[in-house]
């Protein structure tokens, strides 16, 4: 049921203007109402998990009789159960001896691991044991063991149940970490050592995505298969994808599985494929819910009218979800430096909450404008909207249509220049510069306007730069009067190929919240003679093939200690610079890579120090 009609409902019941209210199932645990008396007929529910008719728990009928005399509303309340014969002493003995709520954590525990580790909670299995021992689930696993998987014998060997936790959080993380979302770093150990190496949790980009985004690890799953497979993207570039495997993508999302397709349902989804899916339904027919859940999304985006009530109650489901799962995929592409699936992404995003498609016109998203004046601006075939917006008094626009169209948020990119950082760096500068003369709040929908800007290869299409981009009201104030800035800057790396003479930019400015509104600005930075002699001059020292230096090369006891079940020998970099910084002095600057042990490398400066 909607939400205003379920509204409309709860009060018109609680006024005592509807007496008796009949309801499904899923209404009953939705609609918040008190009663006098409440009635269960048949305890037969669809179970979508399972595909089939279940028994209704017995949660969900103490939840259901718990409406029935509140005590604010009533003294007094009747709860009644019809359910069948064979079921009757099952649901005797459940209401007579109170059987205690089980948790049900362990289904969803990997999605609330990631939450704990995204926000800090959790850095390492031994706090993760600490933090899963404050939840409900292990209170019911002490007190009934039996119901998840355990023996009895467990809990007489184990009171505290330290080998179960660690071996749900470990499966947990290992399906989390075969999802990308985290890392599990292991601690070395010496062999033949009894000590066990600690084991910590490092969070992934992909993971903070989906903490911030509510998604479901087992979607983030189903996403790394399909952006990584070949299949949809375009032949000339291996960055880009099609339409149809873009949609597809967003509605294999887990989020839309309980979209389940009914019988009465198939003509009406079969005229909304047929008279508003513009791009083909890939994944399954209309019987899946990826193939229903792709119509449904079509059709909302151009706006079609649903007659059937559960399709419309389906696709508001549609509209509250389907951006924000979007939106997830467009910062994962983001993330992975990808400026074409990216630009996708937050295209279908803008285009499902505006509820129109990207090739539309932008002005039909504005409110208050006239659709005389977008019927005007359309039919400028020698036009666009942005040369319209940039230039309005070259196409001859009347007064009226000049002022509508002097509306729309377009921010173009200006006074761009580069400049030599380094070797193989620039330094980028430009300028942001609103093509709207005056701040419009009503049309802008508000004091600021929210902009993602990016600069990629021209040719590859991989990101080396992006920030989100906010621009108030102040600032832009500030900007027309000549006492603010809007300036930009950015270092980007050099890379040019033996076939080319000069690397190739695209800065890209897209509105996070308007379909169509977007701008580029190309840059080409061709290094100097210098710098390319320079370049070719940089001298790296070369990583020998030495045995690795033994730990016993600290000649002093001491110095030993501080490694002592760490690491026998040391790593390759180590093994190349320790005879210099050990055994000689002097001044020396080691320019060394991540994750090589360099914290080893100073101490030992330390250490002849203190031995001289």
């Amino acid at each position: 049921m909607l939400r205003s009609d379920r509204n409309l409902t709860e009060q018109l019941f609680e006024l005592g203007y509807i007496r008796v209210l009949c309801c499904t199932a899923t209404l009953a645990w939705g609609v918040n109402l008190p009663a006098h008396s409440v009635l269960i007929k048949g305890t037969q529910v669809y179970n979508a998990d399972k595909g089939g008719m279940t028994q209704l728990s017995m949660l969900d009928v103490m939840q259901i009789f718990g409406r029935a005399g509140r005590p604010q509303y009533d003294t007094s309340g009747d709860a009644v159960l019809v359910t069948t014969q064979d079921q009757l002493p099952h649901y005797l003995r459940l209401l007579t001896t109170g059987i205690p709520m089980e948790s049900a954590l362990i289904k969803a525990l990997p999605d609330h691991l990631n939450a704990e580790i995204v926000s800090g909670t959790v850095s390492n299995l031994d706090e993760a044991c600490t933090w899963l021992s404050y939840t409900y689930l292990y209170v019911r696993m002490r007190k009934n063991p039996l119901a998840y998987g355990m023996k009895l014998d467990d809990v007489n060997e184990d009171p505290m149940l330290i080998t179960r936790r660690r071996q749900l959080l470990m499966d947990a993380a290992e399906k989390l970490a075969t999802c990308r979302m985290i890392k599990i770093l292991r601690e070395k150990v010496q062999l033949n050592s009894d000590r066990e190496g600690k084991i910590a949790f490092a969070v992934t980009s992909m993971g903070r995505v989906a903490s911030h985004f509510y998604i479901q690890h087992t979607s983030i799953e189903t996403f790394n298969d399909l952006l990584d497979s070949k299949a949809g993207q375009k032949e000339d570039n291996e960055d880009d994808l099609d339409w149809e495997k873009v949609l597809l993508v967003l509605c294999s999302s887990n989020e839309f599985e309980q979209l389940k397709s009914r019988e009465e349902e198939m003509p009406e989804l079969e005229k909304l494929k047929r008279r508003f899916c513009r791009f083909d339904v890939l994944g399954g027919g209309m019987d899946t819910y990826t193939g229903k859940t792709n119509i449904l999304l079509q059709g909302l985006i151009g706006r079609a009218r649903v007659s059937s009530f559960t399709l419309i109650s389906d696709t508001n489901y549609v509209a509250q979800n389907g951006s924000r799962v979007c939106r997830a995929l467009f910062e994962i592409c983001l993330k992975k430096n990808s400026a074409r699936k990216a630009e996708k992404f937050l295209q279908l995003a803008k285009c499902i909450d505006q509820k129109m498609w990207f090739d539309q016109n932008a002005m039909l998203q504005l409110p208050n404008v006239p659709l005389d004046i977008v019927g005007e601006v359309d039919r400028r075939h020698n036009m666009t909207l942005y040369d319209a917006v940039a230039d309005p008094g070259a196409f001859n626009l009347n007064s009226k249509v000049k002022k509508w169209v002097q509306s729309v948020p377009f921010i173009d990119i200006d006074n761009v220049q580069t400049q030599p950082f380094g070797g193989n760096m620039i330094k980028l500068t430009f300028e942001l510069y609103p093509l709207f003369p005056e701040w419009k709040e009503g049309v802008f929908q508000g004091k600021t306007l929210a902009s993602w800007l990016w600069v990629e290869d021209a040719i590859t299409g991989y990101i080396y730069h992006s920030e989100y981009s906010v621009l108030h009201q102040s600032r832009f104030l500030g900007w027309k009067a000549g006492t603010q800035s809007l300036e930009v800057e950015c270092y980007l790396p050099v890379f040019i190929s033996p076939t080319q003479t000069e690397a190739n930019y695209v800065i890209r400015i897209l509105s996070d919240r308007f379909v169509g509104i977007e701008s580029y600005y190309e840059v080409s930075y061709k290094p100097s003679v210098s710098a390319v002699v320079e370049k070719k001059e940089e001298m790296y020292t070369k990583l020998l093939r030495l045995h690795p230096q033994p730990l016993q090369s600290l000649d002093d006891p001491v110095y030993q200690a501080l490694y002592v079940g760490k690491f026998q020998y040391f790593n390759p970099i180590q093994t190349q610079t320790f005879h210099q910084l050990y055994h000689q002095n002097g001044i020396y600057c080691s320019v060394l890579p991540l994750v090589v042990g360099k914290r080893c490398v100073p101490s030992w400066l330390c250490f002849e120090c203190g031995s001289s």
